[in-house]
């Protein structure tokens, strides 16, 4: 492996307390998703692995037009990078985001805070997207620089199991039983989920400036429709693949994401969606994407077969005596949205709305022992909140990213539900395995 520069550095506890202060100032507990008098103090634990599941960084839609034509009466935005790929705004949002973690986990004196980690320290396996082998190496770029680290992936583009296991036929998976999980959650119609987002939808018709009369008379609607007006309804994807809508629902969380997707890249306010969106609006507009991929990726049935080779890799680096010290998978909005929605996690990251992935944005989970040598597990969320990601802006303790314990439900302890007992939790995951 190739070595820093710099000397490999012993660890100074004199240095540590800006670096305390730092990471103290955002690792915070939602009080709303934690019970009991008294929670777990943090001294408590000796953190010995994290394993990370990583969203990429910013990338432009992966198809142009994102949308149908017609549903937006101007041409959308232009970008710098092909359809999909890692921008260099989202490659320096990865940086930033690695730097700041190498810090954090070097005050829980998991790695040292400067030089290169002892080689097998940590592993880093990415889809076989540009954006995320891209991202990764982003992320390396602040956390170890010049250290050499390798992303493994699948050769060439063929697909990666741990990341696409229904797209793979890895896992049992019915495409009519996916749905049906999903139908029972919106009492038999989705346009029982509307309602909620009528005003997120009434602010997208409005940037959109939706519909044209063409693209109305091809759904059989009148001339002056609005996307919302649209119906919802199941596309045709084959039996095997992932389920897919049709409708508002796919149209209006593809829209939404593109027009965040332009905020996060920093591009100037007049051509975030043709200068009619504020960044009020793309928070909300996040509601949208965020109610889509509920249904679709976190619906428990689809959830637990999308999320089983993540789980069963989170399993294997906590119970291998050679695991690295530090794993990272990096995926996609997907990937995030089945492991919440597998394990029942909820997050919020500012600009987003709750549940809605966040570009550039992990789940983590660290494996801790206390001084009786018993193990216990906590997973949290870390990110960007999408004005920090838009300015780019340097990761502090003045302006610290977001980073929050998450409920545990499925095996909390009751004094605190952000902390579970390893065999607990292990028993949880298995749980949520299907083969």
């Amino acid at each position: 492996m190739k070595r820093h520069v710099l000397a490999r550095s012993a660890w100074h506890p004199a240095r540590t307390t800006s670096l305390v202060l730092l990471v103290a100032s955002c690792a915070h507990t939602d009080p709303s998703r934690t019970s009991g008098a008294h929670a777990v103090s943090d001294q408590a634990f000796t953190l010995e692995r994290v394993v990370m599941l990583m969203r990429h960084g910013v990338r432009p839609p992966t198809r142009m037009p994102p949308i149908a034509e017609g549903l937006a009466r101007q041409p959308w935005a232009g970008w710098d990078v092909p359809a999909g790929h890692l921008t260099a705004h989202g490659h320096a949002g990865t940086v930033l985001l690695g730097r700041w973690q190498r810090q954090a986990l070097a005050v829980r004196r998991l790695l040292p805070p400067e030089g290169c980690p002892d080689e097998g320290a940590i592993a880093v396996r990415a889809n076989t997207d540009q954006r995320t082998r891209e991202s990764a190496r982003g992320f390396l770029e602040g956390f170890a620089p010049g250290c050499g680290v390798v992303v493994q992936h699948s050769p060439g583009h063929r697909d990666d199991p741990i990341f696409q296991s229904i797209d793979l036929g890895l896992v049992e998976h019915d495409a009519a039983a996916a749905r049906a999980a999903v139908m029972a959650r919106v009492d038999g119609d989705l346009d029982h989920a509307m309602p909620t987002l009528a005003e997120a939808f009434a602010r997208l018709d409005a940037i959109l400036d939706c519909c044209s009369p063409p693209a109305c008379a091809s759904a059989g609607l009148a001339p002056d429709c609005r996307l919302s007006t649209w119906p919802n309804a199941w596309a045709d994807t084959g039996s095997g693949k992932r389920v897919k809508f049709r409708g508002p629902l796919d149209a209006g969380g593809t829209a939404a994401h593109t027009l965040l997707l332009e905020y996060v890249e920093g591009k100037p306010m007049e051509q975030v969606g043709w200068g009619r969106a504020t960044g009020a609006d793309i928070e909300l507009l996040s509601q949208i994407h965020a109610a889509e991929f509920d249904l679709l990726y976190r619906t428990p049935y689809i959830a637990s077969r999308g999320a089983t080779p993540i789980l069963e890799r989170v399993l294997a680096t906590f119970e291998r005596d050679d695991a690295p010290k530090l794993d990272i998978l990096v995926g996609h909005d997907t990937n995030a949205s089945n492991v919440g929605g597998a394990l029942d996690l909820h997050w919020h990251v500012p600009g987003y709305a709750p549940d809605d992935a966040a570009v550039g944005g992990a789940i983590g989970f660290e494996l801790l022992r206390d001084p009786a040598g018993a193990r216990f597990v906590r997973v949290f969320y870390l990110a960007q909140g999408t004005r920090q990601l838009r300015g780019l802006t340097p990761l502090d303790a003045e302006n610290p990213p977001y980073f929050n314990y998450m409920a545990q439900p499925l095996c909390a302890l009751s004094a605190d539900t952000t902390v579970c007992r390893y065999e607990d939790f292990a028993a949880a995951l298995r749980s949520r395995i299907v083969r």
